[in-house]
């Protein structure tokens, strides 16, 4: 009878151990994965930030890019008419030189 007696509290003992060992390793694990997910969550907020930042500077490019592209359309327009005029000019002249020179001849 002592035999299973003791033998039952030893049961009970072990079986209150292993409850105890399973919580402490279950509440090990959900820590481990805790901070496994901060890290993972903190790169990719931080992978997130960089692009983030990557496109508002690609965006600024753009406008930049932009404002050159009608800027150089200005100064495109601009040099094609004042080319124009100078044509237009030295046609006149010629003209006029080569008019002088019929009469001179």
């Amino acid at each position: 009878a002592a035999t299973f007696i003791q033998s039952r509290a030893r049961g009970m003992m072990d079986r209150g151990r292993y409850v105890r060992e399973r919580a402490a390793v279950i509440s090990a694990q959900m820590a481990a994965r805790r901070w496994l997910l901060r890290r993972k969550w903190s790169t990719l907020e931080a992978a997130r930030l960089a692009a983030q930042a990557a496109a508002a500077e690609a965006a600024a490019a753009r406008v930049k890019a932009e404002e050159s592209a009608r800027e150089h359309a200005a100064t495109f327009i601009q040099s094609r008419i004042r080319g124009s005029a100078a044509r237009q000019n030295y046609s006149t002249l010629r003209a006029a030189v080569v008019s002088v020179q019929m009469c001179a001849r």
